[in-house]
């Protein structure tokens, strides 16, 4: 050992400032709750990104559905013509298959898909009821006229309900 004075002046200074553990592990803690801020911050940007994401393909979807059923119209009014032109056969009632053909086309490669109604039971997520009529030998509840096609997307997202007569 040294002089004692020495050893005074040392224990003097040990008591006057804090031990270097404690600022250590009070920097060690810091860093630590910083990585972890950093770390929930990059988790929730991510988040924000998915979910960016998400809306703009809902967004996408609906305005795809918007034009689609704008369309439907059109594609409407072509079934209604090729019904009432019955069995005559000429340039116009081919040049109009030839076009609705081309519509059907097009929308069943845009993921459009009629649905099948007559003879299924009405489904309110399917269906729109515009009348009701009573039919021998068929049971209440089942569709008997469809007076205007409906129509889903690939993914079966009802596009628009057939409009349908149901059985009592």
């Amino acid at each position: 050992m040294g002089p004692f004075w020495k050893s005074d002046r040392e224990a003097a200074e040990k008591a006057a400032s804090p031990p270097v553990p404690a600022v250590e592990s009070d920097e060690a803690a810091e860093t630590t709750e910083l990585a972890d801020k950093v770390l929930r911050l990059a988790a929730e940007l991510e988040n924000v990104r998915k979910r960016a994401r998400r809306d703009v393909e809902v967004s996408r979807r609906r305005e795809r559905a918007e034009v689609l059923v704008a369309f439907l119209e059109v594609l409407d009014n072509f079934d209604r013509a090729m019904a009432a032109q019955g069995a005559v056969e000429n340039d116009w009632s081919e040049g109009i298959e030839g076009i609705y053909k081309q519509f059907t086309t097009v929308f069943a490669r845009l993921g459009v898909r009629p649905l099948v109604a007559l003879g299924e039971p009405f489904d309110p997520e399917l269906h729109e009821a515009v009348a009701m009529a009573e039919v021998p030998d068929t049971a209440e509840g089942i569709v008997v006229e469809v007076t205007q096609k409906g129509y889903t997307l690939e993914d079966g997202e009802v596009l628009r309900p057939a409009r349908v007569v149901v059985s009592r």
